[in-house]
């Protein structure tokens, strides 16, 4: 069961071993309890955050939803609906997890690792950074960004 409790020597939410590698990235959601999670070995997992069903006094985060990247992912960015998240590779790619179809979608590419992801839902577009020294901004109402 993949599962987080609060520790019991202190208030931090820790994460069962579970996981094969260490965090890279934690986003909150901007609606519900969610919370995202990447790691260096390219695994990216979606965790609902509550309260502990044996004992409400106590925060816990059971696993929801977890993808394979194939890849280091950096940063992370919900869209605002949480119908998918993005992604910023160590591959150059800035991809896109569709959380109903559970697949990855490649948004942008650069020339290097893809360092920080941020959707702006009102307009459509994701903006990226990456180590080759450039931003750059992908208008997702096209069929190629």
């Amino acid at each position: 069961e993949n599962k987080w409790e609060m520790n019991k020597h202190a208030n931090d939410l820790c994460v069962d071993a579970n996981l094969e590698d260490s965090v890279s990235c934690l986003k909150w959601s901007l609606q519900n309890n969610f919370l995202a999670a990447s790691t260096w070995d390219g695994k990216v997992s979606i965790y609902e955050v509550g309260d502990a069903p044996q004992s409400p006094a106590k925060i816990a985060a059971q696993g929801k939803a977890r993808q394979d990247a194939a890849c280091p992912i950096l940063n992370l960015s919900w869209k605002r609906d949480m119908s998918g998240l993005f992604c910023a590779g160590a591959d150059n790619q800035a991809k896109l997890w569709d959380i109903g179809s559970n697949k990855f979608m490649t948004v942008g590419t650069h020339q290097k690792p893809v360092s920080q992801v941020h959707w702006i839902d009102e307009m459509n577009i994701l903006i990226t950074c990456s180590f080759d020294n450039t931003v750059a901004v992908w208008d997702t109402r096209q069929a190629n960004p």
